[in-house]
């Protein structure tokens, strides 16, 4: 790749794992399964070193391999010419040093996860002094999340830290741009970040509350009513739960 022709990449993680350079779609190209978990689970150790017997253990422990070093370091050949890692530094993703591999952290890239945080931790510090900046940083960050870190591999134990935390941190930084938007009574703006965090997780209460109080604080106490009912037996049907009895406090507001 020339220097002319060279783009970041960019890489998504957050909902459908998917990895560009510019309008190509790298990932839509190259169907290599092994190639891409490969990548995934470097990408996942944030830049750690990981020897090739925990590699392959960790990512295909049921198989076994005559000559796992041999299959690794044929896997990170391929990986590298998908990425177009090439004598420029920019493009060196994938290192290695004394038998052992890692995502490089100062490659040239951008990252889905990665810019979620940074965008969270700067929309934090501004909450005080600035919030409409923070309104406007907190939104930005959380039209990043598009569903958990890479949900494609829900049962793959490495994937389970970084998937809570994003998760947590979603949920976090939600609640926190709902109490700015509610400071400010803007009612509309509640319910659309409500809707976008029911369309990935329908079943945080917290959530539906500031729906319904959004709804009651314009007086619209019938549908305010309807998405009680709509939650209660949304939970009675998934989980057999009833209502949260700061919910049903809430219901009898309605009445």
């Amino acid at each position: 790749m020339s220097r002319e022709q060279y783009r970041r990449i960019e890489i998504y993680t957050l909902g459908q794992f998917k990895v560009k350079r510019g309008d190509e779609i790298i990932t839509e190209q190259t169907k290599a399964p092994k190639v891409w978990a490969l990548f995934q689970y470097l990408l996942a150790q944030r830049g750690a070193a990981i020897p090739v017997d925990t590699l392959v253990e960790d990512l295909w422990p049921e198989q076994e391999f005559d000559d796992p070093r041999a299959v690794v370091k044929s896997l990170v050949y391929r990986l590298r010419n998908t990425l177009g890692q090439d004598d420029d530094p920019r493009t060196h993703y994938i290192t290695s040093a004394q038998g052992a591999y890692s995502f490089n952290p100062r490659s040239d890239y951008w990252l889905d996860s990665q810019e979620f945080e940074a965008l969270c931790e700067q929309a934090s510090q501004r909450a005080e002094k600035d919030p409409e900046e923070a309104i406007r940083l907190y939104d930005e960050a959380l039209e990043l999340y598009k569903g958990e870190f890479l949900e494609g591999n829900l049962y793959s134990p490495w994937t389970l830290v970084p998937r809570n935390r994003y998760k947590r941190l979603y949920l976090e930084k939600t609640l926190e741009l709902l109490k700015l938007l509610k400071e400010k009574a803007q009612w509309g703006e509640i319910r659309r970040v409500c809707e976008r965090y029911f369309a990935i997780d329908p079943f945080e209460e917290d959530i539906h509350l500031h729906f319904m109080e959004s709804l009651l604080e314009e007086g619209q106490v019938n549908n305010a009513r309807a998405h009680y009912q709509y939650v209660s037996s949304l939970f009675f049907h998934q989980h057999g739960t009833s209502p949260s009895p700061a919910m049903r406090e809430l219901y009898r507001k309605m009445n």
